[in-house]
């Protein structure tokens, strides 16, 4: 085989990886302008009907607001339906009207997931055409516009409580991105917030020291000092807990890189 026909090959195989789909649907559509604090419908388009139907993988999925804050870029900031079935084509969200000012352009996103967490998952995220939220009559906090999220993954926290969330991560910013006692100050106010459900942040360091204590102890069984297996050190807090659909311990809090140095773990849209 020449050379030329080796590379066109090679060629071949990397642009049909990149064709892969890893995005939840193949499209996500939303009115160009809804009225805040009112129902308003989503559609998604599946490919359930296909033979190789990468929907398919999964039997539920979750709908975020999308927020672009000023200066900064677009990703899911809290979610507007925390589970519905794959096989659902539209379903009815209800965008609040502190979310940001009148006429803020917002966008949904989803993302599919399986309720056993053994199962493949998650998806990537798949956003919406840009809408217009009327009505609007919230304002950005601090926290966005200095570019951070707001203590907690979106995936567990519901839109109805960020305002909540808002208030409880300006009282003492900027001083929580680098002090691990105020931001526990500031996690567990947000922990508090109606429809919040993440552990509290001793038990997420208890967590933490635990899997630490698991990976030293599959060290020394490389050694020949312990008795784990390799198996056992790959069943870690990567997986996900319950058939809730929501990630792990470790993954629903977000917490500043200078804070990983006080030995929790960082995690963002992981389910």
């Amino acid at each position: 085989m020449s050379s030329r026909s080796t590379f066109g090959s090679f060629t071949l195989s990397i642009l049909t990886f990149l064709a892969i789909r890893t995005f939840a649907f193949q499209d996500v559509s939303i009115s160009s302008t809804v009225a805040a604090d009112k129902d308003v419908e989503v559609t998604v388009t599946n490919d359930l009907g296909a033979p190789d139907s990468f929907d398919g993988m999964f039997d539920s999925f979750r709908v975020y607001l999308a927020t672009t804050p000023p200066g900064w870029g677009t990703g899911p900031a809290c979610y507007l339906v925390n589970s519905t079935n794959i096989q659902s084509t539209s379903v009815k969200v209800k965008v609040p009207a502190f979310m940001g000012p009148d006429k803020t352009a917002f966008k949904i996103s989803t993302m599919e997931f399986n309720q056993d967490p053994n199962k493949d998952g998650p998806s990537g995220f798949e956003y919406s055409n840009d809408f217009m939220l009327e009505g609007g009559n919230g304002d950005w906090s601090k926290v966005e516009l200095g570019g951070n999220t707001l203590a907690v993954s979106a995936d567990a926290l519901p839109c109805s409580a960020l305002q909540c969330a808002r208030d409880c991560c300006s009282t003492d910013y900027p001083a929580w991105l680098e002090d691990e006692g105020k931001f526990e100050t500031t996690y567990e106010c947000v922990r508090k917030c109606d429809g919040v459900d993440v552990p509290s942040f001793q038990q997420l360091k208890n967590d933490n020291a635990g899997s630490e204590s698991t990976e030293g102890g599959a060290d020394n069984d490389k050694t020949g000092n312990g008795s784990a297996s390799k198996g056992d050190d790959d069943s870690s807090s990567t997986k996900k807990d319950d058939s809730s659909g929501k990630e792990n311990l470790s993954s629903q809090i977000w917490l500043p890189m200078p804070l990983v140095l006080f030995g929790t773990i960082a995690a963002l849209t992981v389910v």
